[in-house]
């Protein structure tokens, strides 16, 4: 009996240890099929080697390209003819480095013309294997620790729904972040106070065009109507962040947790894919606007464009605990205790 109960145990713990030893390995293959991106790219002159080169290419903030971005750039070579294709092709084989042709990818993903790429690509070109010039120009990182002359923020305007939709559009288009760091050019004047002044000569002319949207009309902001409200805003996330993902963004009203946790997989899918999330958070009688722009887990990264980003959980944000993202000592005009509920989301369609 004691030979046959210990041959049990060890079975069982056997059993036990190769479960164990199976969730183990389920979890590291789905980590690397999730890797496992080159696929995505498949225009026929796009060697293999290319391509995995292209999908594993890192910035600032990790992979350079997302899916989408991916996708849409082959749906763009797709649609070229054979002499423009064949142009674009030359671009990347002349590419001082794996990541200068990541860019240029990128570029085409975000919906620029081959003409704009070209333009593009000779401007950056002279950097190409420069990689601290090119992540710093051209790909906002949201650390300021690392580039702390190129940090988004707000003006003297309520004017955070054009700068969140700024940051956002930024964070995936390579040229809007490359006018804005060195006016669009190889050697152009890319000092904070340069950046700065693009910055909010950006921010001002799309104020004015959400307001517009909104029913207000006039040549300039106009702080007596107060901030741009959902229809401008929703007008602005489809005029930049529809060019840039290839999708049509809505605004849906988060009014209970039940709301916030019914959009939650959404928001997720949508960030997942590279597409930001503009979110609205409120206390009540003063609003905001921030942009999801990255998620870990159950952890949303959340970036308010008084210049800093925070991190929050799938828990916090369904049930309105979201004021530590803008609490006042943060540099903004927000009560004590931030504004922690939100209340409205620009999402796009699909995945």
């Amino acid at each position: 009996k004691n030979a046959a109960a210990n041959g049990v145990n060890a079975r069982i713990a056997a059993a036990s240890h190769a479960l164990d030893r199976a969730q183990q390995a389920s979890s590291v293959l789905a980590q690397l099929a999730s890797q496992a991106r080159a696929e995505l790219i498949t225009t026929p002159g796009i060697d293999a080697l290319s391509s995995i080169e292209l999908a594993t290419a890192n910035g600032p903030n990790g992979a350079l390209l997302t899916d989408t971005q991916m996708q849409r750039a082959s749906m763009q070579l797709d649609q070229m003819t054979p002499a423009q294709r064949a142009t674009f092709e030359r671009m990347l084989a002349a590419a001082r480095s794996p990541l200068e042709a990541a860019y240029l990818w990128q570029a085409l993903g975000a919906g620029h013309t081959l003409a704009q790429v070209q333009a593009f690509s000779a401007a950056i070109h002279p950097h190409g294997d420069d990689q601290g010039w090119l992540t710093s120009h051209l790909t906002p990182n949201m650390n300021t620790n690392q580039y702390p002359e190129y940090t988004f923020a707000q003006g003297s305007y309520d004017d955070c729904v054009p700068a969140s939709t700024i940051v956002a559009q930024a964070e995936v288009d390579p040229v809007l972040m490359l006018s804005l760091t060195t006016g669009g050019t190889a050697h152009g004047d890319d000092s904070e106070e340069a950046f700065d002044n693009r910055l909010q000569t950006m921010c001002l002319s799309q104020y004015v065009e959400g307001q517009s949207a909104d029913g207000v009309l006039g040549p300039s902001p106009d702080s007596t109507a107060g901030v741009v409200y959902p229809v401008g805003g929703t007008a602005l996330a489809n005029q930049d962040l529809g060019a840039a993902t290839g999708s049509t963004y809505h605004y849906q009203s988060l009014n209970s947790a039940a709301d916030r946790a019914g959009v939650l997989n959404q928001v997720n899918q949508a960030v997942d894919a590279g597409k930001p999330v503009l979110i609205d958070v409120t206390d009540g009688s003063v609003g905001h606007q921030m942009v999801i722009i990255g998620r870990s887990g159950d952890h949303l990264e959340v970036y308010n464009p008084w210049g800093v980003t925070g991190w929050t959980t799938d828990s916090q944000f369904v049930n309105g605990h979201l004021g530590s993202l803008t609490d006042p000592s943060l540099g903004g005009d927000s009560p004590p205790g931030g504004l922690p509920d939100p209340n409205g989301i620009e999402l796009p369609d699909g995945p």
